[in-house]
């Protein structure tokens, strides 16, 4: 049982002294001051593609409306009524049957 406690003891003991450089108050504000400068310049090449994407698109429209408007006066023209055939009106037949009253 001692030996397990003491096998314990000595791991964590081992792990407890880590060999990393503990970082000094001065680096930790230039990596702070990098982490942000980064930051900063990364949010600004969103903005400017966002903007360029936007001026892009609405330049793209605007040649699109400008072509659209020129075909679309040619196709508003609707074609000429197609003509139409002569109706032929034949005479009702004479009706032959006489008429009987419905109640007697």
């Amino acid at each position: 049982m001692k030996h397990w406690i003491l096998f314990i003891a000595l791991i964590f003991g081992s792990l407890a002294c880590s060999k990393e450089k503990k970082l000094t108050l001065e680096e930790l504000r230039e990596q702070e001051i990098t982490k942000r400068v980064n930051q900063f310049i990364e949010n600004r090449q969103e903005e400017c593609y966002q903007n360029t994407m936007e001026s892009a698109i609405s330049m793209a429209d605007s040649l699109l409306k400008i072509n659209a408007v020129k075909y679309v006066e040619d196709s508003l023209q609707r074609p000429p009524l197609p003509v139409k055939p002569e109706k032929n009106i034949k005479p009702t037949p004479k009706d032959t049957v006489d008429n009987k009253p419905f109640l007697e």
